[in-house]
Formats: C-alpha cells, sequence, structure tokens
C-alpha cells in the first residue's frame, strides 16, 4: 500500500512538472502529457480526480496563475496582457478573459493596475 502511495506520488510529480514544462502549449492534454510521460491519459486523469481535480482544471488553474504573477510583476508591466495569456497557452481571448474574472474577481487590467487583493 505505502509502495503505490510512493509510486503514484512520483508519479504525480512528473505529471504536474511535465505540466509546467509545457504550459505554452495550448493543446496540452492528458493525451499530450500521457505520450510525453509513457503513461495512459486515462491513468492521468484518474490521478487527478483522486485528488478532487480534474486534469483540464488543474491545468486551466496553474495558467492562469502564472498570468496573474506576471500583471503583478513590474518586469512584465510593459507587455501586452493579451501576448501573456497567449504564451501561457490561453489561446481564446473571452474564455481567458471570462476564467480570469471567475478565479480572481477582478480583470487582468484590474490586477495590473494594482488593485489586487
Amino acid at each position: 500500500m505505502v509502495a503505490g502511495r510512493g509510486v503514484r506520488t512520483a508519479r504525480m510529480h512528473a505529471i504536474k512538472r511535465y505540466i509546467e514544462e509545457n504550459l505554452h502549449r495550448a493543446r496540452l492534454s492528458a493525451e499530450t502529457a500521457g505520450r510525453g510521460l509513457g503513461l495512459s491519459p486515462r491513468y492521468i486523469r484518474r490521478l487527478f480526480a483522486e485528488e478532487g481535480q480534474g486534469f483540464s482544471d488543474y491545468v486551466m488553474q496553474r495558467r492562469l496563475e502564472r498570468v496573474h504573477r506576471q500583471l503583478a510583476s513590474p518586469l512584465f508591466s510593459a507587455r501586452p496582457i493579451a501576448d501573456l495569456a497567449f504564451e501561457a497557452g490561453l489561446v481564446e481571448p473571452s474564455t481567458f478573459y471570462r476564467q480570469f474574472r471567475s478565479r480572481y474577481g477582478m480583470t487582468p487590467s484590474e490586477v495590473r493596475a494594482g488593485r489586487a487583493p
């Protein structure tokens, strides 16, 4: 039992590392991660389900967190918001803005202006 948890934990860390390294890929999916890691997409989805989150939801969360962090940083102040979103793998602007506002309760422009909580 403990050995199984160790393997599952190690695989989950590898999957999350793969996601971080590939966030910029708009077509990042359980299928592409599975091919890259030699795991089945079904197994990857099951590991995420056991943590109470879907694969796609986790990827979206990480992408939004990345853009939020960049918007709050002066290092990225000259970069257009759309470019930051696109580079994080968020290619559909309306989906990005809707998801961002839903998650943070404010628009990307408001975060950039320093009105973030």
